[in-house]
């Protein structure tokens, strides 16, 4: 078998070497030959690397000395050698490694490829625009054309045959899987920095308080000899998530592998006391189930009252760290908007803040629509069926009567906080289902707001707004200039016909 393999890779060698050649015959010094050329000495790497280890590695830095005395040349740019660059960021010259399992328990498969000297150019190879993307391969889908976007890459290698094409077409994912023992190794990198920041976070807490970002827990580490700089990012070059070369402190919704998310608020009104930090692993890690659908501070299972089921779907964090006691979680589950009580919270804000939990709740019907054609009939089926969840009521904070969390009303029932929502068939659109809806949300008083529709004898309703079109069952065509408590009115619906 040695022997097998020995000559498999001694004609690898004669092959690349061929090819190197040949290509340099062709194009003369062409510089884009040049850095083929380079891509397969880094190929024969690899290979070599494969005949010793039975796995291929899982960064090309592993490769040398042994297996390539150096990186080849960069001919792009003179005195620079090639090196492994992120697929999501163009570098001219730059090699593009994404090793994965497809069976087994190692690396068994992989794709090598060069960036050339324009972003924009080379070879259309994806069905992704101008960013990478391994599961978009044009093999792994016959039926659809090029998009006529090239990625940069002049030359794409890999492994794959016939059996691992038909593979992938079946479970794409399995394009992002590694083994579980070096995804252990990476995530225990991560915690282990995680809870060194921890302790560190606790100490500053004592003498200077939580502050409000990382930055402030790094400078007191200055002055105390601690943690003074976030480390390399363990998940970089491996993770397709944009991971970059060192961890670094990030927002809630826009995390990437490797990035921390600390958040801290006040339980007291005055001084941050609370925090939460978190941490987000790769496209194969074991991530944690934290929320409740998507990702918004409020929607953390501790703010709701037990007991609540995990959802199953984790959201992409493997460790979470904070200072929450059972009090810190009963007091939440009392009063969860404590946790939107941040550096930026200002009291003022209710109805703005009311705003965008109607705006939510539109998103959650606009997507409802797209896998359902047609608008829910409540809203309350958004919340069963996973496309959003009930908003924590900004009105609860000025108003004891208020619920904790928005709801759905009748229209005409002020409720402070509460959604109106309202369904209805578009004239013109008879018998398609419910093609249109208007969702409006209560503020803090029921003659503030705006007047958008009046009393009738049969009882509250909309203002429809356009005379040349029947009110459909539900509007009135009149208005009696009283403002009906609600601050922001949204709808949609087809173009009249």
């Amino acid at each position: 078998m040695k022997r097998i393999l020995g000559r498999f890779v001694f004609l690898l060698a004669i092959c690349g070497l061929a090819l190197f050649v040949g290509a340099a015959r062709e194009g003369g010094s062409s510089l884009d030959d040049s850095a083929k050329g380079g891509l397969h000495q880094v190929q024969l790497g690899v290979e070599r690397y494969y005949v010793d280890h039975r796995a291929y590695p899982l960064l090309l830095s592993e490769l040398v000395p042994e297996y390539l005395p150096a990186m080849p040349d960069n001919p792009y740019l003179p005195g620079e050698r090639m090196k492994q660059v992120s697929p999501e960021n163009f570098h001219r010259g730059g090699i593009v490694y994404h090793p994965f399992l497809l069976e087994g328990e190692v690396i068994d498969h992989y794709f090598l490829g060069v960036f050339g000297a324009k972003k924009d150019g080379g070879l259309d190879l994806f069905l992704s625009g101008d960013r990478i993307y391994w599961f978009v391969d044009h093999r792994f889908f016959p039926e659809r054309k090029h998009d006529g976007k090239p990625e940069g890459l002049i030359m794409l290698l890999d492994n794959l045959d016939a059996g691992a094409v038909a593979k992938l077409g079946e479970n794409r994912k399995l394009i992002y899987q590694l083994p579980e023992e070096i995804v252990a190794k990476l995530d225990a990198r991560v915690k282990e920095f995680a809870q060194a920041l921890q302790a560190q976070i606790e100490l500053c807490g004592e003498d200077w308080g939580f502050g409000d970002d990382l930055d402030y827990i790094l400078e007191y580490g200055r002055y105390e000899e601690g943690i003074t700089e976030l480390p390399e990012n363990p998940y970089y070059l491996i993770s397709d998530s944009s991971a970059g070369p060192r961890m670094q402190a990030a927002k809630l919704d826009n995390a990437k592998a490797g990035d921390l998310v600390y958040y801290t608020f006040s339980t007291t009104g005055t001084a941050l006391d609370r925090y939460i930090l978190l941490v987000k692993g790769g496209w194969w890690s074991d991530s944690l189930d934290l929320f409740l659908g998507p990702r918004y501070w409020d929607n953390l299972y501790a703010t709701f009252e037990p007991p609540v089921e995990p959802d199953g779907r984790g959201e992409g964090f493997i460790i979470a760290l904070d200072n929450w006691d059972d009090s810190t979680r009963k007091l939440l589950r009392e009063k969860p908007w404590l946790i939107y009580h941040d550096a930026a919270w200002h009291a003022s804000q209710v109805d703005r803040r009311a705003k965008e939990a109607a705006f939510q709740m539109q998103l959650g019907v606009e997507r409802y629509a797209v896998d359902n054609e047609v608008y829910p009939l409540n809203l309350q089926t958004l919340v069963d069926e996973s496309y959003t969840y009930w908003p924590l009521n900004p009105l609860a904070e000025l108003d004891a009567s208020a619920p904790t969390r928005v709801i759905q009303v009748k229209p005409g029932e002020f409720v402070p906080g509460g959604i109106v929502y309202f369904p209805f068939e578009f004239p013109g659109y008879e018998g398609k289902g419910l093609s249109a809806y208007y969702i409006g949300i209560y503020g803090a008083a029921p003659d503030e707001g705006s007047d958008v529709g009046a009393m009738t004898p049969d009882g509250w309703r909309f203002y429809w707004y356009d005379e040349n079109l029947p009110a459909p069952i539900g509007f009135t065509q009149d208005k009696d200039g009283e403002l009906d408590g609600i601050v922001v009115l949204l709808s949609s619906g087809p173009a009249p016909p």
